[in-house]
């Protein structure tokens, strides 16, 4: 046997690939499965791309090569057999159990991820949805692993069309097809790569989720396939290669993590790993590890088990309402297994070898497409019981640590609920609306003036979202004591002299933060205000209190003087879902003080503000009673998420706020 891969040799069965697909689907899974020293199993979605640029792009060109035309009815006809129906089933069944199973505030978005999925633009979606700051509590979709089938759809759209029009044009030029195909295919490697390593430095989910920044690693597995036939190689040499391959795929899915800057260049080396072993096309000695009963069972089985395995994990964890240790990930992984095999043998495998005309192939897949559709629309428009918005409570402060205290005994959502549960999310305060708050890498400092704009007094308030859900309550007191009021607050962004982790792009560095806060710095020196607030989410400040507490000795030195308000408690579920699922009894969704408080964080502030000597807040007992911090006190809502809070509860709050405020400008 030869190493030789040419548009002939691709087409016959390559039993060292399905061992291969085997490999990729288990690094998946085991990654998804959370089973320690597979943080990078992620990398088998693109050992699976480099298999499909392969298979697909042979496929085509044999066709051009024998009747210089394609067909394009009839690839969509083969297509559509061999991914709709299973993905159908998948999504069909997700979205029935998730019905019963997702909290019914979360539904509609479950809904119109189904809705994406089904038509294949799952990846647009959670590209934009990753880079939502807002979003990052919120639980995994369990439709989530549909954004490669949608890249790979996508592919399928255009690829047929561009070699087809790659080949017209060499025909008609006398060129050869396969040099035009090989120009074609090496410069869209080139051009998608470079797009790829400089977007996962810019914006990662986009470079991530995105059919441009993943093109490449299909045409690698395309520009395989046109290898020239008179390549061959020693059989010492393609077990060598081949064992080389496999070894580096293992290693990149194990060393690999959340950390590592994904795609990128880091992404070169299961590309490249893969496209060896596609080189090879070994079948004895080393590739044995692959090519045996086992392995062509899961690289057969390997579509419906990467379909399968991510909602069976994320539906359990949620109906369970807890993480899942790893031994109960692996036995679902076996029931996906299971599963995977039986719909393999009795769907994939009956529809493919199905004799249906074109024609027929089209009306039954565009049906189930419709199927799944309008079931995902009907999840969409459910509705639920959340009552109406109230009033928000006038708090007497001395009273605070008793409403606290009652309302971890409360059960029943009220009726009046302020925000109601679907307002939560959209309710934010005012300066996310007017640009007052910045999101994730915008640029600029408008002028952001609130309270009256002619007092006699100004106060700052600056940090980053945990400072910005202050603002109802700060502007609320900057107009009865007449205060000028000046915001400025940005996402992800506390305050920090360090140059901080990008919180959206692993390994990268969050540079616009850093100069957006070097600018606000300037133009606080030039206004010397009287009070600065600050206030920050105490995890992004980990490990960094002394960037933290060299800010604010910055601040003090500018300004008359400054305030932190410490990081309140985080709850441990995403409050507003949660509530929605537990109607009756909200106290289900309440997390316990000291886990609410964990890893000493408003300790850590507290003495970062002391390093600074300036004056600290503990707001941990504005929302905490001792034993549980509740979401729902009196008719308010808490929690917007499972960490901001909601601007009801800290409009309620501003009479305890206002203690400290005008205690401190005296």
């Amino acid at each position: 046997m030869t190493g030789n891969i040419s548009a002939s040799a691709a087409s016959r069965f390559r039993p060292d690939l399905e061992g291969i697909r085997a490999v990729a689907v288990l690094l998946v899974v085991l990654f998804h499965a959370g089973v320690p020293g597979f943080e990078g199993g992620y990398i088998g979605v693109d050992v699976f791309y480099v298999l499909s640029g392969f298979f697909i792009t042979g496929l085509l060109i044999r066709e051009i090569e024998s009747s210089n035309r394609l067909s394009f009815r009839n690839f969509y006809s083969r297509r559509f057999k061999r991914l709709v129906p299973a993905a159908t089933l998948v999504i069909v069944t997700t979205l029935v159990a998730g019905f019963f199973i997702i909290p019914p505030l979360t539904r509609a978005s479950f809904g119109w991820d189904g809705l994406a999925a089904a038509w294949d633009v799952s990846n647009i979606r959670f590209a934009f949805q990753a880079t939502d700051y807002l979003t990052s509590a919120e639980a995994p979709s369990p439709f989530l692993h549909f954004w490669s089938l949608a890249v790979e759809t996508q592919f399928y759209l255009v690829w047929p069309a561009l070699l087809a029009g790659v080949a017209w044009l060499c025909i008609r030029r006398s060129r050869s097809v396969r040099g035009g195909v090989t120009w074609a295919l090496g410069t869209l490697t080139v051009l998608s790569l470079a797009s790829s390593v400089w977007l996962t430095t810019v914006t990662q989910p986009m470079a991530f989720f995105m059919l441009p920044t993943r093109a490449w690693e299909l045409a690698v597995g395309g520009l395989l396939v046109l290898v020239p036939a008179s390549v061959r190689l020693p059989n010492v040499v393609k077990q060598l290669l081949f064992g080389l391959g496999i070894l580096v795929i293992v290693v990149v899915g194990m060393v690999y993590n959340k950390h590592t800057p994904f795609p990128g260049w880091a992404a070169v080396l299961p590309v490249v790993a893969t496209g060896l072993v596609i080189f090879a096309g070994a079948t004895t000695g080393l590739a044995r590890v692959v090519v045996n009963p086992v392995g062509g069972a899961l690289g057969r089985w390997s579509y419906s088990l990467y379909l399968w395995h991510w909602p069976i994990l994320v539906l359990t964890a949620i109906a369970l309402s807890r993480n899942l240790p790893v031994w109960f990930n692996l036995a679902l992984m076996l029931l996906a297994t299971v599963m995977a095999a039986g719909t393999f043998r009795f769907l994939e495998n009956l529809i493919r070898e199905r004799r249906w005309s074109v024609t027929r192939s089209f009306l039954t897949m565009g049906a189930l497409t419709l199927t799944s559709s309008l079931l995902a629309l009907a999840v969409v428009l459910a509705p639920f019981a959340q009552g109406g918005g109230g009033k928000v409570p006038v708090l007497d402060p001395a009273n605070l640590a008793t409403d606290l205290r009652a309302a971890t005994l409360a059960r029943a959502v009220p009726a009046n609920l302020t925000p109601t549960l679907t307002q939560a999310r959209k309710g934010l305060p005012l300066v996310y609306s007017n640009g007052c708050h910045q999101s994730i890498d915008s640029s600029g400092m408008p002028a952001c003036v609130f309270g009256d704009p002619k007092g006699n007094r100004t106060v700052w308030l600056v940090g980053d979202s945990h400072a910005a859900q202050w603002f109802p309550a700060v502007n609320q007191l900057a107009k009865a004591h007449h205060w000028k009021l000046v915001s400025h607050t940005y996402s992800g962004c506390p305050t920090s002299t360090t140059v901080l982790p990008h919180p959206n792009t692993a390994g990268a560095r969050y540079v616009k933060c850093a100069q957006w806060q070097t600018d606000l710095l300037a133009a606080m020196t030039q206004a010397q205000p009287d009070l600065v607030i600050d206030s920050g989410a105490s995890i992004l400040l980990r490990g960094d209190e002394n960037g933290f507490a060299a800010r604010l000795a910055d601040l003090r030195r500018v300004a008359g003087a400054v305030i932190v308000l410490g990081d309140g408690p985080r709850q441990a579920q995403d409050v507003p879902p949660c509530v929605s699922d537990h109607m009756n009894d909200a106290a289900a969704c309440m997390t316990n003080r000291v886990a609410a408080t964990r890893d000493n964080r408003a300790a850590n502030m507290a003495g970062a503000a002391r390093q600074a000597r300036v004056n600290y807040v503990d707001t941990v007992d504005w929302l905490c009673a001792p034993s549980l911090c509740p979401v729902i006190v009196q008719n308010i809502l808490v929690y917007r998420d499972d960490a901001h809070l909601t601007p009801a509860v800290v409009t309620w709050l501003a009479p305890v706020l206002d203690q400290y405020l005008e205690t401190t400008l005296k």
